[in-house]
């Protein structure tokens, strides 16, 4: 990483040096915090872990250069609240080492969300905010705040880019916010839960929340504003839900140690997990079928890593308190 870093500093240094002796005086001092915002840039691209021509590819969304950049650079993202940071880790190497991590406009970020283009959203639940953060960027784009946004937790975003984000001050009272991609402000509230912690969409563009204190999965069916619950079996604390490439629904139930597989329809599960879990707080899907899931009933807490089918974990990635997990590049909505 050192040695990526000093060659792209190099070259940039090249480039100025150049643009200098290519003029009699030297850039003003009005110029110059551009170029250390050039150079600040340039170092949070490396930190994440992309080489220049990825980020490109990455940027522009679509094409051979994209997929081979997600492909390259398939990425766990750890909400770590004991750290106060977003830790990233390669999600197709076995027991990887951290790669980078976001902490620009982190506080308290208990969980987050990936989109199809990578676009990180995270959700801040010290200081009432969700940010996001472009694929390959360590500072956010965007910063949603205010209005009825208060204390988010769960969040989840479809492949329209709508923003789906828990909100409320009160067990009893909270909600579901409805962001429309590229919009400050929600032009839905859905009502009727106690304490959502999770959310999740399916291929469908159907809503799940998940009810930690009322041991309840709820299901909002896409375009309304009504919850009904789905009466799954065997659920203790469902802390973290997810939905897989073939549209099941997963649990993590943090107080039995059980994470939960449903066939969407199905009010029992088809496959429980108990192997590696210790307090299952979150739970994500890696597009090729691998699972994630955070344990946080002790410090430091792990992600156990689940091939596709398997219900003993291949592998176990130490970290702080994994309150929150998102993979790119995701299952397909």
């Amino acid at each position: 990483m050192r040695s990526r870093l000093a060659s792209i500093l190099s070259v940039l240094a090249i480039s100025v040096l150049a643009a200098c002796a290519s003029s009699s005086t030297a850039p003003p001092a009005s110029q110059m915090p551009q170029v250390r915002r050039v150079i600040e840039s340039v170092r949070a691209d490396v930190r994440f872990g992309l080489t220049p021509q990825e980020i490109r590819a990455a940027k522009a969304g679509r094409g051979t250069g994209y997929v081979r950049a997600a492909k390259s650079n398939a990425t766990l993202f750890v909400s770590d609240i004991d750290s106060q940071a977003i830790r990233l880790f390669p999600a197709n190497k076995l027991n990887p080492k951290q790669k980078g991590s976001i902490t620009d406009g982190i506080d308290l970020p208990v969980n987050a969300a990936v989109d199809n283009n990578g676009m990180l959203y995270v959700a801040n639940n010290g200081n009432s905010t969700v940010t996001e953060y472009p694929f390959g960027q360590t500072s956010p784009s965007v910063t949603l705040s205010g209005g009825q946004l208060v204390y988010p937790n769960g969040i989840a975003v479809n492949k329209k880019g709508t923003v789906f984000v828990t909100s409320g001050a009160y067990a009893g009272s909270c909600y579901v916010l409805v962001f429309p991609k590229g919009s400050s402000t929600p032009s839905e509230q859905i009502n009727g839960f106690n304490l959502p912690a999770r959310l999740a969409l399916d291929k469908g563009g159907n809503l799940y929340v998940g009810d930690a204190l009322q041991n309840v999965i709820w299901k909002v069916p896409k375009g309304s504003q009504t919850p009904s619950s789905l009466n799954l079996t065997g659920l203790d604390d469902p802390t973290g839900i997810a939905i897989d490439s073939a549209n099941n629904l997963w649990v993590a139930n943090d107080q039995n140690n059980i994470a939960l597989g449903f066939h969407l329809g199905d009010t029992s599960p088809f496959v429980t997990i108990t192997d590696g879990l210790l307090g299952p707080y979150s739970i994500a899907f890696e597009r090729t079928g691998k699972l994630f899931v955070g344990n946080s009933l002790h410090y430091p807490g792990t992600v156990a890593g689940y091939k596709k089918g398997a219900t003993s974990p291949f592998e176990s990635i130490s970290v702080g308190n994994p309150a929150g997990l998102a993979v790119f590049p995701r299952p397909t909505p």
